[in-house]
């Protein structure tokens, strides 16, 4: 499935880069984390529902953090909930890798033939998105990574993506972005990058559909855009 709602490439006029989110677009992690986290917050007496997990897909930390202590009060513990789901998050992956998303490699090696410049703009913290990196079999294919942690502000906030494109020595219109998470299409369309959104856990609404460049069920599919 692909669904094309504005053309800002194609194949006569093509993009110079690619910037993208990491967990629920590129790798399969975004379920992990919801199955964990609970399992993660039971270890330490509390809980937390499916709503409040939607609600922090694609934030980073210290909005997550804002987010649930709001939910459940300021003595909910997230960092020691995180430090607990981290440690899962290692003993899952630390031997059989990160699990990818269909059509990654058929994209990346399209994109390679094409000279662009590729990056990462990951809500996670910079030794979490090294971790995933490096046991990964695609990291080499980026020029450069931004994490969660080297901006003040989280998606949707456009801080991470400016930051990646500044990087990449691109401009705004020179590169199209994907993402899984509403919070990330929205911090996208804020830095006036044209969006590919690849659905994951949430869907995004009809008003937002309409600013995407297009939306594609797997990697791969995105090929079609620049053909």
């Amino acid at each position: 499935m692909i669904n094309i709602y504005n053309k800002f490439f194609d194949a006569k006029h093509l993009p110079k880069g690619a910037i993208f989110d990491l967990d629920g677009t590129l790798v399969d992690t975004e379920k992990v984390v919801f199955e964990m986290w609970p399992k993660a917050a039971k270890q330490l007496g509390v809980e937390v529902s499916d709503e409040a997990m939607l609600a922090v897909v694609g934030k980073n930390e210290n909005l997550s953090r804002d987010i649930l202590h709001k939910m459940y009060g300021e003595s909910y513990p997230y960092d020691e909930s995180l430090e607990v789901l981290i440690e899962m998050i290692y003993t899952e992956y630390a031997e059989t890798g990160v699990p990818e998303k269909p059509g990654l490699h058929e994209l990346f090696a399209f994109f390679k033939n094409l000279g662009l410049k590729m990056g990462v703009a990951s809500s996670s913290d910079i030794k979490l998105l090294e971790w995933k990196l490096e046991r990964s079999d695609f990291a080499e294919y980026f020029h450069s990574v931004t994490a969660g942690d080297e901006v003040e502000h989280s998606k949707p906030h456009p801080d991470i993506f400016l930051t990646e494109l500044d990087k990449l020595g691109l401009k705004a219109d020179e590169v199209v972005g994907f993402e899984d998470a509403p919070a990330g299409v929205e911090a996208l369309i804020a830095a006036k990058i044209p969006a590919v959104f690849v659905k994951d856990l949430l869907d995004i609404p009809k008003d937002l559909k309409q600013l995407l460049f297009a939306e594609v069920s797997t990697l791969d599919e995105a090929i079609q855009l620049f053909n």
